[in-house]
Parts: C-alpha cells; sequence; structure tokens
C-alpha cells in the first residue's frame, strides 16, 4: 500500500474516507511494501511503520514525496 492513511490523525478526512478507519492490523497473506511519506498531512510516518509492523510487510519511508491521491477533490490540492 502507497501511503497508508493515519486515521486518528489531526487532519485525517473521516467523513470522506470513513472506509479507512476499519483497516485490518492482520498480517497479510503475502509479501508486501508499504511506503509512507514524510510530507504526507493524512498518514504520518508512524501511522506507516504501524501499518509495515502489523501486515508484516517491508517499508520504504519516501522523504516528503508529493501526495497519491485516490480521486480528485478527496485531499487537499485535488487531483
Amino acid at each position: 500500500m502507497v501511503a497508508p492513511p493515519g486515521p486518528q490523525g489531526p487532519a485525517f478526512p473521516r467523513q470522506a474516507a470513513a472506509t479507512f478507519s476499519g483497516v485490518s492490523a492482520r498480517p497479510l497473506p503475502h509479501p508486501a511494501l508499504v511506503v509512507g511519506s514524510t510530507a504526507d498531512p493524512y498518514g504520518s510516518p508512524a501511522a506507516a511503520a504501524g501499518f509495515a509492523a502489523r501486515w508484516r510487510a517491508r517499508r520504504h519511508p519516501a522523504v516528503r514525496a508529493p501526495q497519491l491521491r485516490l480521486r480528485p477533490g478527496l485531499l487537499a490540492g485535488g487531483a
């Protein structure tokens, strides 16, 4: 997963992205890589590290990488 959101973070858009609040904390049944940015207002490096640990996935911190968007307008800045 790229840029996993931190649903408990203060900037997380809870109403617009409510489905991310219940993301599984169980280990994944396949190899995985979690990429998280140090510049992501919706997912902190600590949140990405937590997902990687719970999923038993490798983790790659992307320093100040641009925000990846799921759909235009969901996150600050649009598409």
